[in-house]
């Protein structure tokens, strides 16, 4: 169920590392409807959705939609660095052959979107505001149904 757009509270920002190494913020993907997902390469649940999010990103990426994962690898796995990451998040992305942007999330970003257990996913609206929160695996065809709202709204 989608937040009623009055209610709405804007996205978290963040300043996180892609895997090429350039900085992004969320501010960066205003005016599209942004799936944000917090996962970790150990964790089942994250992979599962995966492949929904890949077929997601493929059908509606020319609509003004994208799917963006935040590696949560350094907080989930209590690891010491990015390169530490990096070193688990790039083969997974090379081996299930992600098609949308990973960013490497730390314990600042998982805290200030607090959520209590992973994977844990937020739908952005075009104003960069928080529309849908699911925490646990999701249901692509109700992630699906809300990105179309999403898309529709103006």
């Amino acid at each position: 169920m989608l937040v009623a757009q009055p209610d709405r509270k804007p996205a978290h920002n963040f300043d996180l590392a892609a895997a090429d190494g350039k900085i992004v913020q969320v501010a960066e993907y205003r005016g599209k409807v942004v799936l944000l997902n917090f996962w970790a390469t150990k964790c089942g649940g994250c992979i599962l959705e995966i492949p929904s999010f890949m077929e997601l990103q493929k059908a509606y990426e020319k609509s003004g939609f994208t799917a963006v994962g935040i590696s949560a690898d350094i907080p989930y796995e209590g690891l010491k660095s990015p390169d530490e990451a990096w070193g688990l998040v790039r083969p997974f992305m090379a081996s299930h052959k992600l098609n949308y942007p990973i960013l490497m999330g730390d314990g600042a970003v998982v805290d200030a979107y607090g959520f209590p257990s992973y994977p844990a996913t937020y739908l952005l609206d075009r104003s960069g505001k928080i529309a849908a929160t699911y925490v646990g695996v999701v249901s692509k065809d109700d992630v699906e149904v809300n990105i179309k709202k999403l898309l529709a709204e103006r």
